[in-house]
């Protein structure tokens, strides 16, 4: 079995802290462009209640104007004359402001941009107003697409109990979105986005750079905390009733699993690429698409919060193979549950896990994306080598015994978004 080092990919870890707390994780690999993230633990899960969508509405204004970048755009045209980039996103547990630049030269531009949009904010109320209407926009889009209608729906079952942001889409909804006010989102700005902070980087220069170029920037990091939540664990089915053109019905299955760093979570990872992770060699793609042709894709995912887990299971169906899919669906998991498959398929999944993932990490945006949100939440500093290797030492019995533990009937919720009813989904 292959031991993977940090050393295969010329790279080194170093870990260090600005002088104000902020913890910094960086890769220093040689010969690439610098990527850096600034992530805190300011995400959907503290929008206070009834204005839900505000840590992404703070998300959007943060490059939305300053004391120095006046304009809406004037950021993008900062960065952009060297050739740079940069992003912003929020999820449920953070938001995260993404920068890349060529090399150590350029951090300056990156150090002018972070301390304008900490430090000088302008949150102009025309901008405010502007900004409302493309979050408008943006989440009519999104609740058009009937997989994200599904996606809703089975939160809506798994977190009945749980505040609304961890039941709907990290951007809230039309109705929560417009009672966010401009002082809510100053008041955010101040006391929610240093929570947490933390800063993840790669590229050809060292931590030092790094940590000179926001050591007198950033504000104290803050800890602040939220309510745990625990899915609920009695399986149930729901529907959304829609019509479609094309007769096709949306699936999300959900089994309440771990939180992330828990000691099942690579296994339960394992299982999900084992499962549906490659939709033509998995398990679910050859037995629905491969043999069957009911399905283009079906995927299964690992939701991994600080304090809660969900593992799914993703596909689009026509109507009429909607029962045939479900009975597949079903005799699959009872077929690994008790290990009536191929043991090929585990040494496959290794070799495919380990050798995509030396493909992926070629570049210093993925050497950051990949690491972000464990750091935020974890902060264990440990990095996707040690992912890797932990790969390795997952064996046959241990995909058996996790599929056992997690994928139960009794706690399995399906929700459908099509032309039918509840009853179609009992088979």
């Amino acid at each position: 079995m292959r031991k993977f080092r940090l050393s295969d990919f010329k790279v080194e870890k170093q870990i260090d802290k600005l002088s104000n707390g902020v913890g910094v994780l960086h890769f220093k690999k040689e010969m690439a462009p610098i990527s850096i993230t600034l992530a805190s633990k300011s995400g959907s899960r503290f929008d206070p209640k009834g204005k839900e969508g505000l840590a992404h509405f703070v998300e959007h204004m943060l490059f939305e104007g300053t004391e120095k970048f006046k304009g809406a755009n004037a950021i993008e045209r900062y960065i952009q004359n060297i050739g740079g980039y940069t992003n912003a996103a929020t999820s449920h547990e953070g938001i995260y402001c993404e920068f890349t630049v060529a090399g150590k030269d350029d951090l300056a531009v990156v150090k002018d941009i972070v301390s304008e949009i900490f430090n000088n904010p302008l949150f102009l109320q025309e901008t405010v107003e502007k900004e409302r209407k493309t979050i408008f926009t943006e989440i009519s889009g999104k609740l058009q697409s009937p997989a994200v209608q599904a996606g809703v729906g089975l939160g809506e079952l798994l977190f009945a109990n749980a505040p609304l942001a961890m039941r709907t889409l990290a951007f809230g909804t039309l109705e929560t979105v417009k009672k966010v006010t401009r002082e809510d989102i100053v008041d955010f700005h101040k006391n929610q986005l240093p929570n947490g902070l933390v800063i993840v980087s790669c590229g050809d220069v060292d931590i030092e750079d790094i940590t000179k170029t926001f050591d007198d920037i950033l504000p104290a990091v803050v800890g602040k905390t939220y309510a745990l939540v625990k899915p609920n664990t009695s399986g149930k089915t729901g529907v959304k009733r829609r019509k479609d053109e094309s007769d096709a019905v949306c699936i999300e299955m959900g089994f309440p699993a771990v939180k992330i760093g828990h000691e099942d979570e690579t296994k339960l990872l394992f299982l999900r690429g084992l499962l549906g992770g490659s939709s033509l060699t998995s398990l679910l793609g050859e037995k629905l698409r491969v043999k069957e042709g009911l399905v283009y894709f079906i995927g299964c995912s690992l939701f991994r919060a600080a304090d809660c887990g969900v593992f799914g299971i993703d596909y689009k169906v026509r109507k009429d193979a909607l029962g045939r899919s479900l009975e597949l669906v079903n005799e699959t998991l009872a077929q690994v549950k008790s290990g009536k498959f191929d043991k090929s398929y585990i040494s496959l999944l290794k070799n495919r896990i380990t050798k995509s993932g030396l493909i992926r990490l070629q570049t210093s945006s993925a050497w950051v994306d990949i690491h972000d949100t464990r750091e935020l939440l974890i902060g264990d500093h440990s990095d996707h080598i040690d992912y890797m290797n932990a790969i390795q030492r997952v064996t046959f019995d241990d995909v058996v015994a996790v599929a056992n533990k997690y994928l139960l009937p009794e706690s399995m919720f399906t929700y459908a978004v099509g032309d039918i009813t509840e009853e179609d989904l009992r088979f």
